[in-house]
């Protein structure tokens, strides 16, 4: 067998600007924060675009406020498999979040090991709601899936074939599928709802031609939770109002819902019990910690209240305005688009790096994207708009956008 290592081409390709990068605009350590603007160790303040946190709740006074809640009588943690002992909380907040999805849940230390102990169970056929044929599964990935599935290729390829596509290039992927049915093997597409680099897929197609082909449509909606549909229940649930058949969902807490974890929604209790029973990522890693687990229980509460719909609202008006006072409209990554993500096309690696160091000059700290996140030669300036950005902070940062570009 030939091995490739991918890794090292990565590295190679990457290394002189993603070093640059690292040393120049990254390894940031904040000292104090109040809403978007933060005191860096260098004690100059800066107003923040990179934070996921889209709707503010990781700052919101009931989740503080929570996190600290009982922690005399639960103590920091309980260190042990919480298969077998664990705080009460984390039932508590598994139903809430029962309650936003209209679904069944499982919490996980991390989306990362969400996806870890998950695809190993979809592939091994005894999943009570994934039924693989004959020959097993076809892993089939969008060429834009978060990394943290994409890492997994190595792990999907014990169980069956990996391919990546382009999911909006719809005629290729139908033919494709049309193979894999005729090799006996069922189709399992793996993709972001909300691209953390930018766009939306075509979840509609893409839940069509699973059910045509007797597939799974697996779906990570981290850039999705929390800032879209009725109790924030994400991109996802708002396209479908519930969770579709075939469908497997996976979200993170570590944005929108301004927390900590990740999420697996799933249509019944035998799919949760199963995952309990058999994910060695749920077994045998931590669980949440109890602060953690409190706060989140009250982000749930938020969530379940109109408090949500208002934040929702307020972020987007937001995200109206960046569109309104940004002059060159042709730059903008996702322009028009009902998303907080923004960026500015440059394309170049080195001059996107110029433009982030001359945008931190001014007092406002983005995210340089570039290649291996981005194509090779098309490097973004990443903002990410949060509701708790104010509009003057909006209008400076569009105002020296619009000078620098």
């Amino acid at each position: 067998m030939d091995y490739k290592n991918w890794q090292q081409q990565k590295i190679i390709l990457a290394k002189e600007h993603q070093e640059k990068i690292f040393k120049k605009l990254n390894n940031l350590n904040f000292i104090k924060r109040i809403n978007k603007k933060v005191t860096l160790d260098n004690n100059k303040d800066y107003i923040e675009f990179i934070s996921c946190s889209y709707l503010g709740l990781d700052q919101h006074e009931r989740v503080i406020n929570g996190s600290v809640d009982k922690i005399n009588d639960i103590g920091f943690s309980f260190l042990s498999s919480r298969t077998r002992m664990k705080y009460k909380g984390l039932d508590i907040f598994e139903d809430i979040l029962n309650q936003i999805f209209n679904a069944k849940t499982v919490v996980f230390s991390t989306t990362h090991l969400a996806h870890l102990g998950l695809i190993p169970l979809m592939a091994s056929g005894e999943m009570p709601s994934i039924k693989l044929s004959k020959n097993g599964g076809h892993f089939l990935l969008d060429k834009h899936v978060h990394a943290s599935i994409q890492i997994n290729r190595g792990l999907m390829q014990q169980f069956g074939p990996v391919e990546i596509l382009d999911f909006t290039d719809l005629s290729t992927l139908t033919e494709k599928l049309g193979k894999i049915k005729a090799e006996s093997r069922t189709p399992i597409l793996m993709s972001d709802s909300v691209g953390s680099m930018g766009g939306i897929l075509p979840l509609q197609e893409l839940h069509s031609l699973t059910q045509e082909y007797q597939g799974y449509l697996y779906l990570d909606d981290a850039h999705g939770m929390s800032i879209y549909g009725k109790n924030g229940a994400g991109y996802v649930i708002d396209v479908f109002k519930s969770l579709p058949e075939r469908v497997i969902l996976t979200t993170s807490l570590g944005k929108g819902f301004g927390t900590c974890g990740g999420v697996v929604i799933l249509p019944t209790n035998e799919d949760i019990n199963f995952i309990k029973t058999y994910s060695s990522t749920y077994m045998f890693s931590g669980t949440l910690v109890n602060p953690l687990i409190n706060a989140c229980i009250e982000s749930g509460k938020i969530h379940l209240s109109p408090e949500i719909s208002e934040l929702q609202n307020e972020l987007f008006r937001k995200v109206a305005l960046f569109d309104t006072l940004i002059k060159d409209k042709s730059k903008v990554l996702n322009y028009g688009l009902k998303t907080p993500i923004r960026g500015i096309n440059i394309g170049d690696e080195f001059l996107a790096i110029e433009k982030g160091l001359l945008l931190k000059e001014k007092g406002y700290l983005t995210v340089v994207a570039t290649y291996p996140i981005r194509e090779k030669g098309s490097a973004i300036v990443r903002l990410l708009i949060n509701a708790n950005h104010t509009d003057m902070e909006i209008e400076g940062l569009c105002k020296t956008i619009n000078s620098l570009l």
